[in-house]
This record gives structure tokens, C-alpha cells and sequence, in this order.
């Protein structure tokens, strides 16, 4: 049997590869008619949203051909069904879970694939603010669906003139696209490439654009409201805007001035800033040596407030209401205080000088005798000598005492000829007991001492 095999395996390999090739061609049919397995299936069963559309004509569609449903393009769905129901047809699709919110607000559209009217069912699902998404095995009005336009009932709709320039139109363009016309045209389609991907930017920036222009349109808005509501406001802003510019334009001058002293400003804060930073590192010496004192201060205060407490009651009940009762006296002395201030510059130089005369007279020089002791030593013995000088007195006052020391041709004027031309003169004389110019003894030599 086993050589009756092997004499076959021409035969056997062209069957394999039948096999094969029939399962590739099976599997790719399979694919393309758009089958799913039942939700009930393990691993590759899916669950779907079935629901229904009528149309005025549903030419074309053919369930279990693999048409399919799509939205903005995307397959979501199959076509299941087609009927008549009082003369409409009613197509029947399902959808994917995932895509199964479909509005009260949707739309259905029946287009053409190829030229041999392969159907797809367009769906648009609608929105949100047409209410709540309609319920599994929901019907679609015809009002919300379009049949697909056959080209001969369009060319019915044209009138004869149309139809004849529509006949020169696709004349011209048969001739155009003859021989290598079709390939030119491929190569201006492909040259419009690069500007419809610029164009695509430009059309997203557009759509920002147009999205930030609306804001700001808003937002004008807003402003302009609020702004038209506080009118007389505005229009003292405005008064006062010019008022404050009017007067930044009169400081002119004084602002060239202060921006021509800004860098010798700037110059004195940078010399100022790095004596801050010496400050600073001085700051942090100090701080850190002051912290062992920081450290005991609350044992400080706690040893300070029964000094405190006592001393309380004495600034409560003694020191404040003598301030208070002194506040009229002191309001008084203000006036006398300020004079007393504007003396004292010259006070504190006459305590000065007389400081410095109290030093020298009572400095001690070093060493012994007369010339070792300070001027007090020997103001006793001045006060000693002033009494004795003025220890003489008359019912007027003290006299002091004196020494009277006159010639001798004086003396005999003084006697002889002034006392009889002056009377004063002569009592002078006699108050002073001089001596007589005829005594001998009076007078000798050329000068009389008394």
C-alpha cells in the first residue's frame, strides 16, 4: 500500500494544492461577504444594534452580499435585510455595539460603490440635543432617508440644450484624455499634491483661526457691553488718562534728569548692596554668637516676671496717673523746651570753656614745692590776701588798700593851685591826707609816697 502511495504523489500534491488554494480563495470570498460569527460564539462572537430605515427605493440593495453600513467612512455595520412594506422599502442593518447611539435626528443614505451598484448604507448618527439615542429594532422615517439617483433619471431632469453640451463636454474630454492625455492629467493630479497637504494646514489653521476670532469676537462683545453700561465712568477715565499723560509730558525734562542720574544711581546701589553682603556675613557672626544668649532667654524672662507682677501695680496705680496729671505741666514746658534746645548749642561750649578753666586750675603737675601744686592750692592764700586788702571800710563801702605815689610838682599842684579852681579837687586831697609841700619831710627828693 505504501508503494502504491508513493507512485501517486504527482497526483496527491496537485490535490493538496487544490485544497489550499480553494481554502485561500473560500477564506478571501468569506472576508469580503463582511461575515461575522453570532454573539453566542466564544472568542470571536460579537454582539451588534440592530435597527431598520425606509426608503421610497432600495434599488441595489442585496442582503448578504457584504454591503456594508459606514459613518464618515468607517465600516460599522452590514446590511440584513431588505422588504416591502406599504409600497417603501424597509432596509434592515446592524450595527457594531460600539456605535450603536444613533439620535432621533440621524440620517440614512443609500450611494453607490462601483458603477454596478454595489450599495452602502451612509449613516449619520445625529446629535446629542436631539434627545436620547433611539431604542434596539428603532425605524427611521423616510423623511430622514435619500435613495440613491439613478444616472438615467438624472439625465431625465436635463433639458435638450444641457444634454447636448453635456454630450460636447464628455466628447472634448474623451480627446482630451486619449493617447497620453489620461497621463498628463495623472501628472497635474499629482503635482496639486504637495498644495492640497498645504492646503490642509492652511485649512486647520483656518478652522483655529476662525474658533479664536469667534472668542474674540465674544469677548469684544462682552467689553463693549460692560463699557457701554458704565458710560460717565469711561468718560472720567478718559479725562483722567489725559490729565495724568498731560503731566507725565511736563515731567519731560525731569524724567531725561533722572534717567541721566540713574547710573551713578545704579553705581551707589551696587556699592550699597555689597555693603549689605558685608552686613550680611557680619549679621550671621553676631547671630551665631548671640544664640547661646537667644538660648537662655526664656529662662530670662521667666526669672524677670515676678519683678514684673510687682512692679505692675506701680506703673498701674502710681507712675500713669502721675503722667496724666503731668500732661498740662508738660504741654506748657514744650514752648521752653524748644527755646532751652535752640540754646544749648551755645551752652554746651560755654560748659565746655568753663570745663576746660576748671581742668587747668585744678590740674596737679607731678614733683614738690611751688611749682608742684595746682592753682586751687593757692586760692586760699588769694582769698587770705583780698580780705586783708579790703579789711578797711567807711560807711560806704570797703576800701581796698593802696599805695598813692606822686612827685613832688604834682603834690604842690594839686595843693596850691587846682584847689582853687576846683573845689572837688580839693576835697580829693584832703580825703586823701597827703602830705604838705612845705614840710620838709613831706616831700623829698622829686617823689612823695603815701
Amino acid at each position: 500500500m505504501t508503494s502504491g502511495w508513493r507512485g501517486h504523489l504527482k497526483e496527491v500534491a496537485a490535490l493538496i494544492s487544490l485544497i489550499v488554494v480553494g481554502l485561500a480563495v473560500g477564506g478571501y470570498i468569506f472576508a469580503n461577504q463582511n461575515v461575522t460569527a453570532p454573539s453566542w460564539m466564544p472568542v470571536l462572537g460579537k454582539t451588534f444594534f440592530d435597527m431598520e430605515a425606509r426608503f421610497t427605493s432600495a434599488s441595489g440593495v442585496m442582503p448578504g452580499q457584504g454591503q456594508t453600513v459606514t459613518i464618515s467612512g468607517i465600516n460599522v455595520g452590514k446590511v440584513t435585510g431588505v422588504r416591502l412594506d406599504r409600497g417603501q422599502a424597509v432596509v434592515g442593518f446592524r450595527l457594531e455595539e460600539k456605535y450603536r447611539d444613533v439620535y432621533p435626528d440621524a440620517t440614512v443614505l443609500l450611494r453607490p460603490k462601483t458603477p454596478l451598484k454595489d450599495m452602502t448604507v451612509e449613516l449619520n448618527p445625529g446629535t446629542k440635543a436631539a434627545g436620547d439615542p433611539l431604542p434596539e429594532g428603532a425605524v427611521l422615517d423616510v423623511s430622514a432617508t435619500q435613495p440613491d439617483v439613478n444616472f438615467d433619471e438624472f439625465l431625465a431632469t436635463i433639458d435638450t440644450e444641457t444634454q447636448a453640451a453635456l454630450q460636447m463636454l464628455l466628447g472634448d474630454a474623451a480627446q482630451a484624455l486619449g493617447k497620453d492625455g489620461g497621463k498628463a492629467l495623472a501628472r497635474a493630479f499629482r503635482r496639486f499634491e504637495p498644495l492640497s497637504r498645504n492646503g490642509k494646514t492652511a485649512s486647520e489653521l483656518l478652522i483655529d483661526r476662525e474658533k479664536k476670532i469667534k472668542r474674540l469676537v465674544t469677548n469684544i462683545g462682552r467689553i463693549t457691553e460692560e463699557l457701554g453700561g458704565e458710560n460717565a465712568q469711561l468718560t472720567e477715565f478718559v479725562e483722567s488718562s489725559t490729565a495724568a499723560l498731560g503731566r507725565f509730558a511736563a515731567q519731560n525734562d525731569n524724567v531725561a534728569e533722572t534717567i541721566a542720574l540713574l547710573p551713578d544711581t545704579l553705581d551707589s546701589t551696587n556699592e550699597a548692596l555689597a555693603k549689605a553682603g558685608d552686613l550680611s556675613v557680619t549679621l550671621d557672626e553676631g547671630l551665631t554668637a548671640l544664640e547661646p544668649a537667644t538660648s537662655n532667654l526664656a529662662s530670662s524672662l521667666e526669672a524677670v516676671e515676678p519683678f514684673s507682677k510687682k512692679t505692675t501695680p506701680v506703673l498701674r496705680d502710681q507712675i500713669r496717673p502721675f503722667a496724666r496729671d503731668a500732661q498740662p505741666t508738660v504741654r506748657k514746658l514744650v514752648p521752653v523746651s524748644q527755646k532751652t534746645a535752640e540754646a544749648i548749642p551755645d551752652l554746651r561750649r560755654f560748659t565746655d570753656v568753663l570745663n576746660s578753666f576748671f581742668n587747668l586750675m585744678a590740674y596737679d603737675p607731678p614733683g614738690d614745692g611751688p611749682n608742684g601744686q595746682s592753682y586751687l592750692f593757692y586760692l586760699p592764700w588769694a582769698g587770705h590776701n583780698t580780705n586783708s586788702a579790703f579789711s578797711s571800710q567807711d560807711g560806704v563801702s570797703p576800701l581796698p588798700r593802696s599805695m598813692v605815689s606822686l612827685e613832688c610838682g604834682a603834690l604842690e599842684l594839686l595843693q596850691d593851685v587846682l584847689p582853687r579852681r576846683n573845689p572837688y579837687v580839693d576835697t580829693i586831697s584832703q580825703l586823701l591826707n597827703l602830705p604838705s609841700f612845705r614840710d620838709p619831710a613831706g616831700c623829698k627828693g622829686s617823689q612823695v609816697t603815701k
